[in-house]
């Protein structure tokens, strides 16, 4: 919450009289607020924000002091400012847990693991797909929206779903362990039966299982997060290829065809990004990279440092149960098979050449 005691960011925020009077050595002072911008009229709606000019050299010409000098006097105050500030009345704070929100964060972790091999990042994501499958999973399978004070509430919404299903596929392309694509695939189950409009094949922001409405209603452009439609035709898309499920790759194709007047009538790509990614894998189709073998996790781990716009990772130590995977397990190699469509190409054993097929 930005409001305290009534005013919005009342915790945050300084008058130069305040601060004037927490630094008792005026030259100080002075050095202090402009370092940090402060004005005796208000940097922002009447008072100050505390940020870092963008000129720090002409403070240090201005007053005849060094860096070392500057870094002195602004040391010594912080810890002044900052107990002052925790006298003040705190803003509220929302410390729920929400499902959608830990399922952007998941993929998010993983897109960062994927460019810098950061393992914190991995072990992160990981934690928290723990979280979601030990907390928020209900016995039929379906999902809590809300988790606070160790208890799990309200039935999830269709950007739940939608987010936990793309995050729990991008978590099997990393570590291609298999519980989490069928984790992904169970939740697609569910809001296929529970959130499908019949009528259009588009999905309802609640489910069926939730009261009955005047209206349900459903998010279909993007905005700074993509739309659950958007994410769930996505999602149908890549799990009918993983599991060549034909209704879902249908199901994703119809959902783009409805929305196509739309973005064109509109011609405001901006708010429809989501979709066009969507629609830019249906013209190309996608590489499926098949990666089996004692060392498909660190191959798949190399592959993934290269940005892979129109591509699905699946393999592991063995073929699994995937059937795009049968038959690809050779004795003691590591194989990377480059394939479209179900159709492969020779298969390699060096990451750098699987790229080259995908040129």
């Amino acid at each position: 919450d930005a409001d305290s005691e009534g005013e919005e960011g009342k915790f945050y925020v300084w008058s130069q009289t305040e601060v004037d009077s927490l630094i008792t050595d005026p030259n100080h002072a002075k050095i202090f607020s402009e370092y940090y911008t402060i004005k005796s009229g208000g940097n922002w709606e009447s008072t100050n924000i505390l940020y870092v000019t963008d000129d720090a050299e002409k403070i240090l010409y201005n007053n005849k002091i060094n860096h070392a000098q500057l870094d002195e006097i602004l040391q010594r105050y912080h810890p002044i400012l900052m107990a002052h500030r925790d006298t003040r009345v705190r803003p509220g704070t929302d410390d729920k847990v929400l499902t959608s929100w830990n399922g952007l964060m998941i993929d998010g972790l993983v897109e960062a693991y994927k460019a810098f091999g950061d393992q914190s990042y991995l072990d992160k994501a990981k934690r928290a797909m723990k979280f979601i499958q030990d907390k928020q999973v209900k016995k039929d399978g379906s999902l809590y929206r809300n988790y606070k004070d160790g208890k799990s509430a309200i039935n999830a919404f269709l950007d739940d779903y939608a987010t936990i299903i793309k995050a729990a596929t991008n978590l099997y392309q990393v570590t291609l362990d298999e519980s989490y694509l069928q984790f992904a695939r169970q939740l697609t189950e569910y809001t296929t039966q529970h959130f499908v409009d019949p009528e259009n094949q588009m999905f309802h922001y609640t489910s069926n299982q939730d009261a009955d409405l005047v209206a349900r209603k459903k998010e279909l452009a993007d905005n700074v997060i993509p739309g659950s439609n958007s994410m769930m035709a996505r999602n149908l898309y890549a799990i009918g290829l993983y599991f060549d499920n034909k209704e879902y790759k249908a199901q994703a194709k119809q959902m783009l065809n409805n929305m196509l007047p739309q973005i064109e009538a509109t011609k405001s790509t901006d708010y429809y990004s989501n979709w066009l990614q969507l629609h830019g894998d249906l013209i190309n189709p996608t590489y499926e990279v098949a990666i089996v073998g004692p060392d498909a996790v660190a191959k798949a781990k190399e592959l993934n440092t290269s940005y892979l716009s129109n591509a699905i990772i699946l393999g592991g130590t063995d073929e699994g149960t995937l059937a795009l995977l049968k038959d690809k397990l050779q004795d003691g190699e590591t194989m990377i098979y480059v394939c479209q469509n179900k159709v492969c190409k020779f298969p390699v054993t060096e990451v750098s050449k699987a790229l080259e097929l995908m040129k």
